[in-house]
């Protein structure tokens, strides 16, 4: 082979080879996506307590002490709302938890924020394509990578689903979901029920979203259960492949009335891009 065609198999493989990540990465026991649904389907009330459930989570001892409890005491947290095809932000970008402190503020960083809307279907390749880009970037480098995605409705726009979980599952990232299942129908961006019942969007989450290992779904059945069901899906995340069945405790029941709660400041909600 000649010296110019050895050169272009070298650049070839150079561009056609994925791209590892820095040695001088920083170690940690988890790199967590947190993906929430913004899509138009939630009502903002949903969205906000998205946020709140998460930010709530992140103030929890249990799941404090959890993180302290890894080999290196540490994890890394991005968050980023999704909602159709291509449309995706990252709210909070990666950010590292080591301690109480860490985790307090990363909490009052979530829980300030005013959720945005994202449009045009409901996109949950799009999503976990973008979760896949995050992880590439990510300054990090965790023994696990996990995407933790919530959602109301099933994927109806953009990459098939199929095809970037299965790419997902083979370079060993877990996928776990949330299902928003609270009411028996969701509705589309016209406001027409799309008669996706609690239980067919609970299995389609099983079937069709989570994958890789030790992935699982942790349903949010109930509105009042919501704040439960982020925290006990946050300490699955962050213990592994332990079980925490001694920590569960079952749904609450819906209150005759639920008063939504409220950013801790107040801005005009996003626009789709």
């Amino acid at each position: 082979m000649s010296i110019p065609a050895v050169f272009l198999w070298a650049v070839l493989i150079a561009f056609a080879w994925p791209a590892e990540k820095s040695t001088a990465s920083e170690m940690v026991d988890l790199e967590l996506v947190i993906a929430t649904d913004v899509s138009s389907s939630m009502s903002y009330g949903e969205r906000v307590l998205q946020l709140m459930g998460f930010a709530e989570a992140f103030r929890d001892r249990a799941v404090q002490q959890a993180i302290l409890a890894g080999r290196r005491g540490k994890i890394a947290v991005t968050v980023m709302e999704w909602g159709g095809e291509g449309r995706q932000t990252v709210i909070v970008p990666w950010t590292l938890v080591d301690g109480p402190a860490s985790a307090d503020a990363l909490a009052e960083t979530i829980g300030s924020r005013v959720p945005g809307q994202l449009t045009h279907g409901t996109a949950i390749g799009d999503a976990l394509a973008r979760a896949e880009s995050l992880f590439a970037a990510s300054p990090y480098a965790g023994t696990r990578q996990v995407i933790d995605v919530s959602g109301d409705g099933t994927s109806n726009r953009g990459i098939p689903l199929a095809t970037v979980r299965a790419r997902l599952v083979g370079k060993g990232i877990s996928i776990n979901g949330l299902p928003i299942s609270f009411g028996a129908e969701q509705r589309d961006e016209s406001g027409r029920p799309d008669q996706v019942s609690a239980a067919d969007l609970i299995a389609y989450f099983e079937t069709d979203v989570i994958g890789g290992p030790a992935a699982f779904v942790q349903p949010a059945v109930t509105l009042d259960g919501f704040r439960e069901a982020v925290r006990m899906k946050l300490l699955r995340e962050i213990q592994g492949f332990e079980m925490i069945a001694s920590l569960e405790t079952p749904p609450q029941p819906r209150r005759a009335a639920t008063t939504w709660p409220t950013p801790a400041r107040s801005s005009a909600e996003g626009a789709a891009r």
